[in-house]
């Protein structure tokens, strides 16, 4: 299909190495084949320097809104809306990720077609209290979806979630365009040289985990089950790949568990705990591990799972709200049902299982991974099927979605 070149804003708080982060780059890498994009950000560097940051080498524009002139969150916001206005005067869609970027973007009215992209779970966040998730479910989000000319989701179980709380004409706007990759490009990653020292690692117990260090990950969970795995294998270790504001305190609960650990590469062997720190695509130190563990509480559509996928690792997830069971499943049910797994299920491309939080799941967590790790070998079918899905996720795929998406738009802008 041909398509009218389009001008088109990409609109990110930040670039970092999030989840959010790596879609938002694929998608403006993709819509920059056959249109004109601008990447704008809020601020250049990620989490203000607190951690590991990630600089990419992009030839598509970039454009700062922040400046050291700006004093204060009102002025602050105020120039954002100011310069993204002038922005968006001259594009024809703009396109944003995340609350920040989508609130700015729907509050500023000109002739460019407004698009925000959902990436998870308002109501099951376990960062929000109460009073803090009605106020987006019951006034933030719907104000900023009425102002918006598309609501774009990563699942079907997040869009139903986003159509409760909103009247029928914003329910129309809702679409789910799922997480999209490079397949090719991401399994040759998955086989990229490592370190020596962690390449040593294959063939022993080990479980892998990767994302932010952050309470919504639950890694918190993962540590404490993974202590109970040692005590009926005492060679297991775990393997974290990533960084983030829970760092000390996961380290605090290894020394309270009496779980060794380690950042050191000369101590991986003697080590029940390896944290790796930021690592540039993760995906390739997978393949030395028996599992790839994703202990999250709430998923939009993890790319984590998907990167172990194209490893060939086995993966077994949480089945919470409400990506993995999207990923993993390929006619994914119950959709609608938060936190439907009670026991531990093999699906079409790995093992959901229930909710890492609750006490009561805690034994059958221990039981799955002590068994895999016992009785899991090379496995030929899980390369097989990771690699299938993965290519079901490729950008030749999905990414029509959003081509086709802004053909659309651009369409209704020329006969308004």
């Amino acid at each position: 299909m041909i398509y009218k070149r389009r001008k088109i804003l990409m609109l990110i708080p930040e670039l970092g190495y999030g989840g959010a982060e790596k879609s938002f780059l694929r998608l403006s890498h993709l819509l920059s084949t056959y249109h004109d994009i601008k990447i704008v950000v809020f601020q250049r560097h990620y989490a203000k320097g607190n951690y590991a940051q990630s600089e990419y080498n992009l030839t598509i524009p970039i454009t700062i809104l922040d400046d050291k002139r700006s004093i204060g969150r009102f002025h602050r916001w105020k120039n954002r809306w100011k310069k993204l206005r002038s922005l968006k005067k001259d594009s024809d869609v703009t396109i944003s990720f995340l609350t920040g970027a989508n609130i700015l973007n729907a509050s500023v009215f000109t002739k460019s077609k407004t698009v925000v992209s959902m990436r998870g779970s308002r109501h099951f966040d376990p960062s929000f209290s109460l009073f803090t998730r009605l106020i987006y479910e019951l006034i933030i989000d719907p104000f900023t979806f009425m102002l918006s000319d598309r609501i774009i989701s990563v699942s079907d179980g997040l869009t139903n979630e986003l159509r409760r709380y909103v009247s029928k004409r914003i329910k129309q706007k809702i679409q789910t365009i799922e997480v999209f990759v490079n397949a090719k490009e991401l399994i040759s990653l998955s086989g990229t040289q490592i370190e020596k020292e962690i390449e040593a690692l294959k063939g022993k117990p080990l479980v892998v985990g990767a994302g932010r260090l952050s309470p919504e990950k639950g890694f918190q969970y993962l540590i404490p089950i993974f202590a109970k795995v040692r005590d009926h294998n005492s060679n297991a270790k775990l393997m974290l790949i990533g960084d983030g504001p829970q760092y000390q305190d996961l380290i605090k609960l290894c020394e309270q568990l009496n779980l060794s650990y380690t950042n050191d590469e000369t101590k991986y062997q003697e080590s029940s705990v390896i944290f790796l720190g930021y690592r540039k695509n993760p995906l390739r130190y997978f393949h030395v591990a028996k599992v790839f563990v994703l202990s999250s509480l709430t998923e939009g559509f993890p790319n984590g799972i998907i990167e172990a996928l194209a490893s060939g690792v086995l993966v077994v997830s949480t089945d919470c709200p409400w990506g993995p069971r999207s990923v993993l499943c390929k006619v994914p049910k119950d959709i609608k049902t938060p936190y439907p797994t009670t026991i531990p299920s093999k699906v079409d491309y790995g093992v959901l299982m229930p909710r890492i939080d609750d006490e009561k799941f805690k034994n059958l967590w221990v039981k799955k991974l002590t068994t895999i790790l016992l009785n899991e070998k090379d496995n030929k079918k899980n390369i097989f099927l990771g690699n299938q899905r993965v290519h079901e996720l490729d950008s030749s795929v999905i990414g029509k979605k959003w081509l086709n998406l802004v053909e659309e738009l651009g369409k209704r802008e020329y006969y308004e």
